[in-house]
């Protein structure tokens, strides 16, 4: 028993050694915890600059149109001349349907109409022979009355014809399937030798166009004010879209819609953006990340986003004193863009801020300045 007792005892002894140990270590080699030790930062100066604010939101491309391919007529595909997602231009032919049965009827009716025209004129003509016997009382007035109904019936059976005969040759030139719109046809969901119908089920593919392109983005109902004063004023505001993980740039273009009513759901406001598309970098369905630039803040006093570190309560950042010192300076921080961030109040222009090693420093603290940040 005695033997254990006294290695408890041992045991208890060399923790205490080992935490005291440690805790003279941590006072020794922790900078900020003697300000007679120098800290190595790097600073940079408080600037003025105009600051744009920017509202961000996550958004989807969405072509300017986008034309669903569908025959107007019944009949056989002959002919299928698109490749799967070709680009296509306005009035291009992309397929072609039996027009066999659309001539034939068109051949049908130009004669028809002939015929009628024939039994008019000559209507006309025994209608003027009457007008002049009844003059002489050779022809009764029924038989006058019955001529003239006679060339009012061959008028209408013209017009008929000629109404057939318009519909036939509308039907013969819808033989040729033409795309509409200059675009992008997608992968074909129909080929040559298949019975097609005019049913808008039947498609033979979707044209979309690629320049313009619109980007649907939502912001919440609380920004809309922000937004719809300036854009209701007339005023262009510019809108930035960037790829998945905001690496690149893509396109930069203007708002153009906003929509009639908030989602109720979600809280949000929906807009629409249109945007150039030269290069094709833009394609329908592609997420991007929106940046909607609402206004400029003029002569802001900014800093580097990293010197601004963040206490209990407030933020904080630490200045830079003439006797190579530093003092803890609360800050009223506001809106962020890029790497600067704009500051309210709390310091001046001109004022040196610790940008790296801030984490070593306390109020006070003496510094070595190894860089001066751009």
């Amino acid at each position: 028993m005695n033997n254990q007792a006294h290695r408890k005892t041992i045991t208890f002894t060399l923790s205490v050694i080992v935490v005291l140990l440690a805790f003279y270590f941590l006072i020794i080699f922790k900078p900020h915890a003697n300000k007679s030790l120098s800290v190595a930062v790097t600073v940079a100066a408080v600037k003025q600059q105009d600051v744009p604010v920017y509202l961000n939101a996550l958004g989807t491309v969405m072509p300017e149109n986008s034309i669903n391919v569908t025959t107007q007529i019944d009949g056989i595909l002959t002919q299928v001349y698109f490749q799967d997602g070709q680009r296509v231009k306005a009035g291009e032919v992309l397929a072609e349907v039996d027009p066999r049965i659309y001539q034939a009827q068109v051949l049908q009716y130009e004669g028809q109409l002939e015929r009628d025209q024939a039994l008019l004129e000559n209507a006309k003509v025994d209608l003027k022979r009457y007008q002049n016997l009844y003059k002489n009382k050779d022809v009764s007035q029924q038989t006058l009355n019955t001529q003239q109904s006679l060339v009012i019936q061959y008028e209408g059976a013209v017009k008929m014809d000629e109404g057939q005969l318009q519909q036939a040759r509308v039907n013969l030139g819808y033989c040729q399937i033409i795309s509409p719109i200059d675009g992008q046809i997608s992968i074909g969901l129909i080929s040559a030798g298949n019975y097609v119908q005019a049913s808008p089920s039947m498609s033979l593919g979707v044209i979309t166009s690629l320049n313009p392109m619109e980007v649907l983005f939502s912001l919440p109902e609380d920004n809309f004010h922000q937004v719809s004063v300036p854009f209701n004023a007339g005023q262009i505001l510019e809108v930035d879209v960037y790829n998945r993980d905001k690496s690149q740039l893509l396109a930069t273009g203007k708002l153009v819609a906003i929509n009639n009513g908030a989602n109720i759901t979600t809280g949000t406001v929906q807009y629409e953006a249109l945007f150039a598309n030269p290069s094709n970098i833009l394609f329908p369905n592609q997420f991007v990340n929106v940046a909607l630039k609402i206004k400029t803040i003029s002569n802001a006093m900014t800093v580097p986003t990293e010197a601004i570190q963040q206490g209990e309560k407030n933020a904080y950042v630490y200045r830079v004193n003439q006797d190579q010192t530093v003092s803890m300076v609360v800050i009223k921080p506001g809106v962020n863009y890029k790497d600067i961030t704009v500051i309210d109040s709390g310091l001046n222009i001109g004022d040196q801020i610790v940008t790296d090693g801030a984490n070593q420093l306390i109020d006070g603290a003496k510094i070595t300045i190894t860089e001066t940040a751009a």
